[in-house]
């Protein structure tokens, strides 16, 4: 008897941060990425992202409504303490100025609840965040993420802020801090 074998794809689970969505409306790509991929937001994410300027100056809406009832966004909640015990080491490691979207996000992957699920983000603050909290395994930057799920051409250029370069290049800014702190520990006990 002959064995069948189906060709199984694993859809990327991704937490987007309020920027990165919109940022993907104003590149026109989020419904792409929503087909593509199972998308989570944090609830303040969700409160966050309500319109953006097209490059004619005319504000434009965001509703993401529809795509949270059919179930193509499914909205999560951080939990107050985590995200409190994340801002008091990130305050004393004088990297606080997190959005409350963006330590909403952080704690949801901190708990590692969700397997696979990747923080996808752009602003510097938040990329530091995750490499000092040890979770640059949860997060990815958004060229990365557009060209894993094939969205992105292998020759189309995206804007620096969501470059993997510049992402990679913060994440090694947190990690220096986080190396730092230990190394300052470590000489006060000696």
């Amino acid at each position: 008897m002959a064995t069948t074998w189906r060709k199984f794809t694993m859809r990327r689970l991704l937490l987007p941060d309020a920027d990165v969505v919109i940022g993907l409306h104003e590149l026109n790509l989020w419904n792409k990425v929503l087909n593509c991929c199972q998308i989570y937001l944090a609830s303040t994410v969700i409160q966050e992202v309500q319109h953006y300027w097209n490059s004619a100056g005319e504000r434009i809406l965001i509703d993401l409504a529809p795509h949270i009832t059919s179930g193509k966004i499914i909205v999560l909640d951080g939990s107050p303490e985590i995200q409190a015990e994340i801002l008091n080491k990130l305050i004393k490691s004088n990297l606080d100025g997190l959005h409350a979207g963006e330590l909403e996000s952080i704690a949801i992957i901190y708990t590692k609840d969700i397997i696979d699920l990747q923080f996808c983000i752009k602003e510097r603050a938040a990329i530091k965040a995750v490499a000092f909290l040890n979770l640059k395994e949860s997060s990815i930057s958004v060229e990365q993420a557009l060209r894993d799920i094939n969205v992105l051409g292998k020759k189309q250029v995206l804007l620096p802020v969501y470059s993997k370069k510049r992402f990679d290049n913060i994440l090694l800014e947190g990690i220096f801090v986080q190396v730092k702190e230990a190394s300052d520990k470590t000489s006060k006990s000696i």
